[in-house]
């Protein structure tokens, strides 16, 4: 360990001789941070487009469609450290298409259900079973769109009437 002098702040500071850049801790994290700020819209395009293959355009208009609300409980988007909304892609894990931004608790719930929409529809008869005030628990029926091949949650009288007339 050497002593430097940070040529930021000035105070001395004691660092590794491989550091090239000589900056104290404090000022060094400063400046990482404020260049993750300014290139945040750039560095999260390229994150998009390699996972989901869409661009920081896209998610933002999606975004903007869902009126910066998560598509299934229409919770806010949480504002990250760098001033931008945030909500997950969400997407079908066999065919890649992205289906829409989800809040993190709904995105963790689809995915611990593994897409399965009987799992779905087993998962809310046993709340419907066992809620205090069943009268209260709306019926619900689960069904797959033809064209995506993704579940929708249809709300109706007539508890899991069958609505499934997909061929895989």
């Amino acid at each position: 360990m050497i002593e430097r002098e940070c040529k930021n702040c000035g105070i001395f500071y004691k660092a590794k001789s491989t550091r090239s850049e000589r900056l104290c801790r404090p000022c060094a994290n400063a400046k990482r941070n404020k260049t993750k700020r300014e290139n945040y819209p750039k560095t999260k395009d390229q994150q998009l487009q390699f996972k989901y293959h869409i661009s920081w355009d896209d998610y933002m208009s999606m975004m903007k469609a869902q009126d910066y609300k998560c598509a299934i409980c229409s919770k806010d988007a949480e504002i990250n450290s760098y001033n931008h909304p945030v909500l997950v892609v969400d997407h079908c894990h066999k065919s890649g298409k992205v289906r829409g931004l989800l809040c993190n608790s709904c995105n963790k719930a689809a995915g611990l259900l593994f897409d399965n929409t009987e799992s779905v529809s087993e998962l809310l008869q046993y709340l419907h079973k066992h809620s205090e005030n069943p009268s209260v628990v709306m019926p619900i029926t689960v069904s797959l769109n033809q064209s995506a091949k993704d579940f929708c949650i249809d709300y109706d009288n007539a508890f899991y009437k069958e609505k499934t007339n997909v061929k895989y």
